[in-house]
């Protein structure tokens, strides 16, 4: 008798354990489904190939004046600071900053 009520309580313990792990693991996915990537980049693409079709000039836009325009816009929304670089700008910015530096320009003062 004890042991039919023992196994019935950890029965029980485990059932209540499964139901709340289900509800939690239900709870995230919806979660993480809601701040997912994949939705926005299915509406990104879709819009990118409804600009190349059916906007004016469209034939004359290739995707990467679509993209990088995208992203130079997506990284200004940021803040001041953030800016998106095409590729022979930074390779500039890179050779514009690096390099070497030689003396701290001072010269010595000749006694009266």
């Amino acid at each position: 008798m004890k042991r039919r009520l023992i196994y019935g309580l950890v029965v029980s313990v485990l059932c209540v354990n499964l139901l709340v792990g289900l509800r939690i693991y239900i709870y995230s996915a919806h979660a993480a489904e809601k701040d997912s990537a994949y939705p926005s980049l299915e509406l990104f693409s879709y819009v990118l190939e409804k600009v190349r079709k059916d906007y004016v000039d469209g034939q004359k836009l290739t995707y990467q004046d679509l993209v990088y325009g995208a992203l130079k816009g997506m990284l200004n929304t940021l803040d001041p600071h953030s800016e998106f670089m095409e590729p022979d700008k930074y390779k500039e910015l890179q050779s514009d900053t690096q390099g070497a530096f030689g003396g701290l320009g001072i010269i010595p003062k000749e006694p009266a």
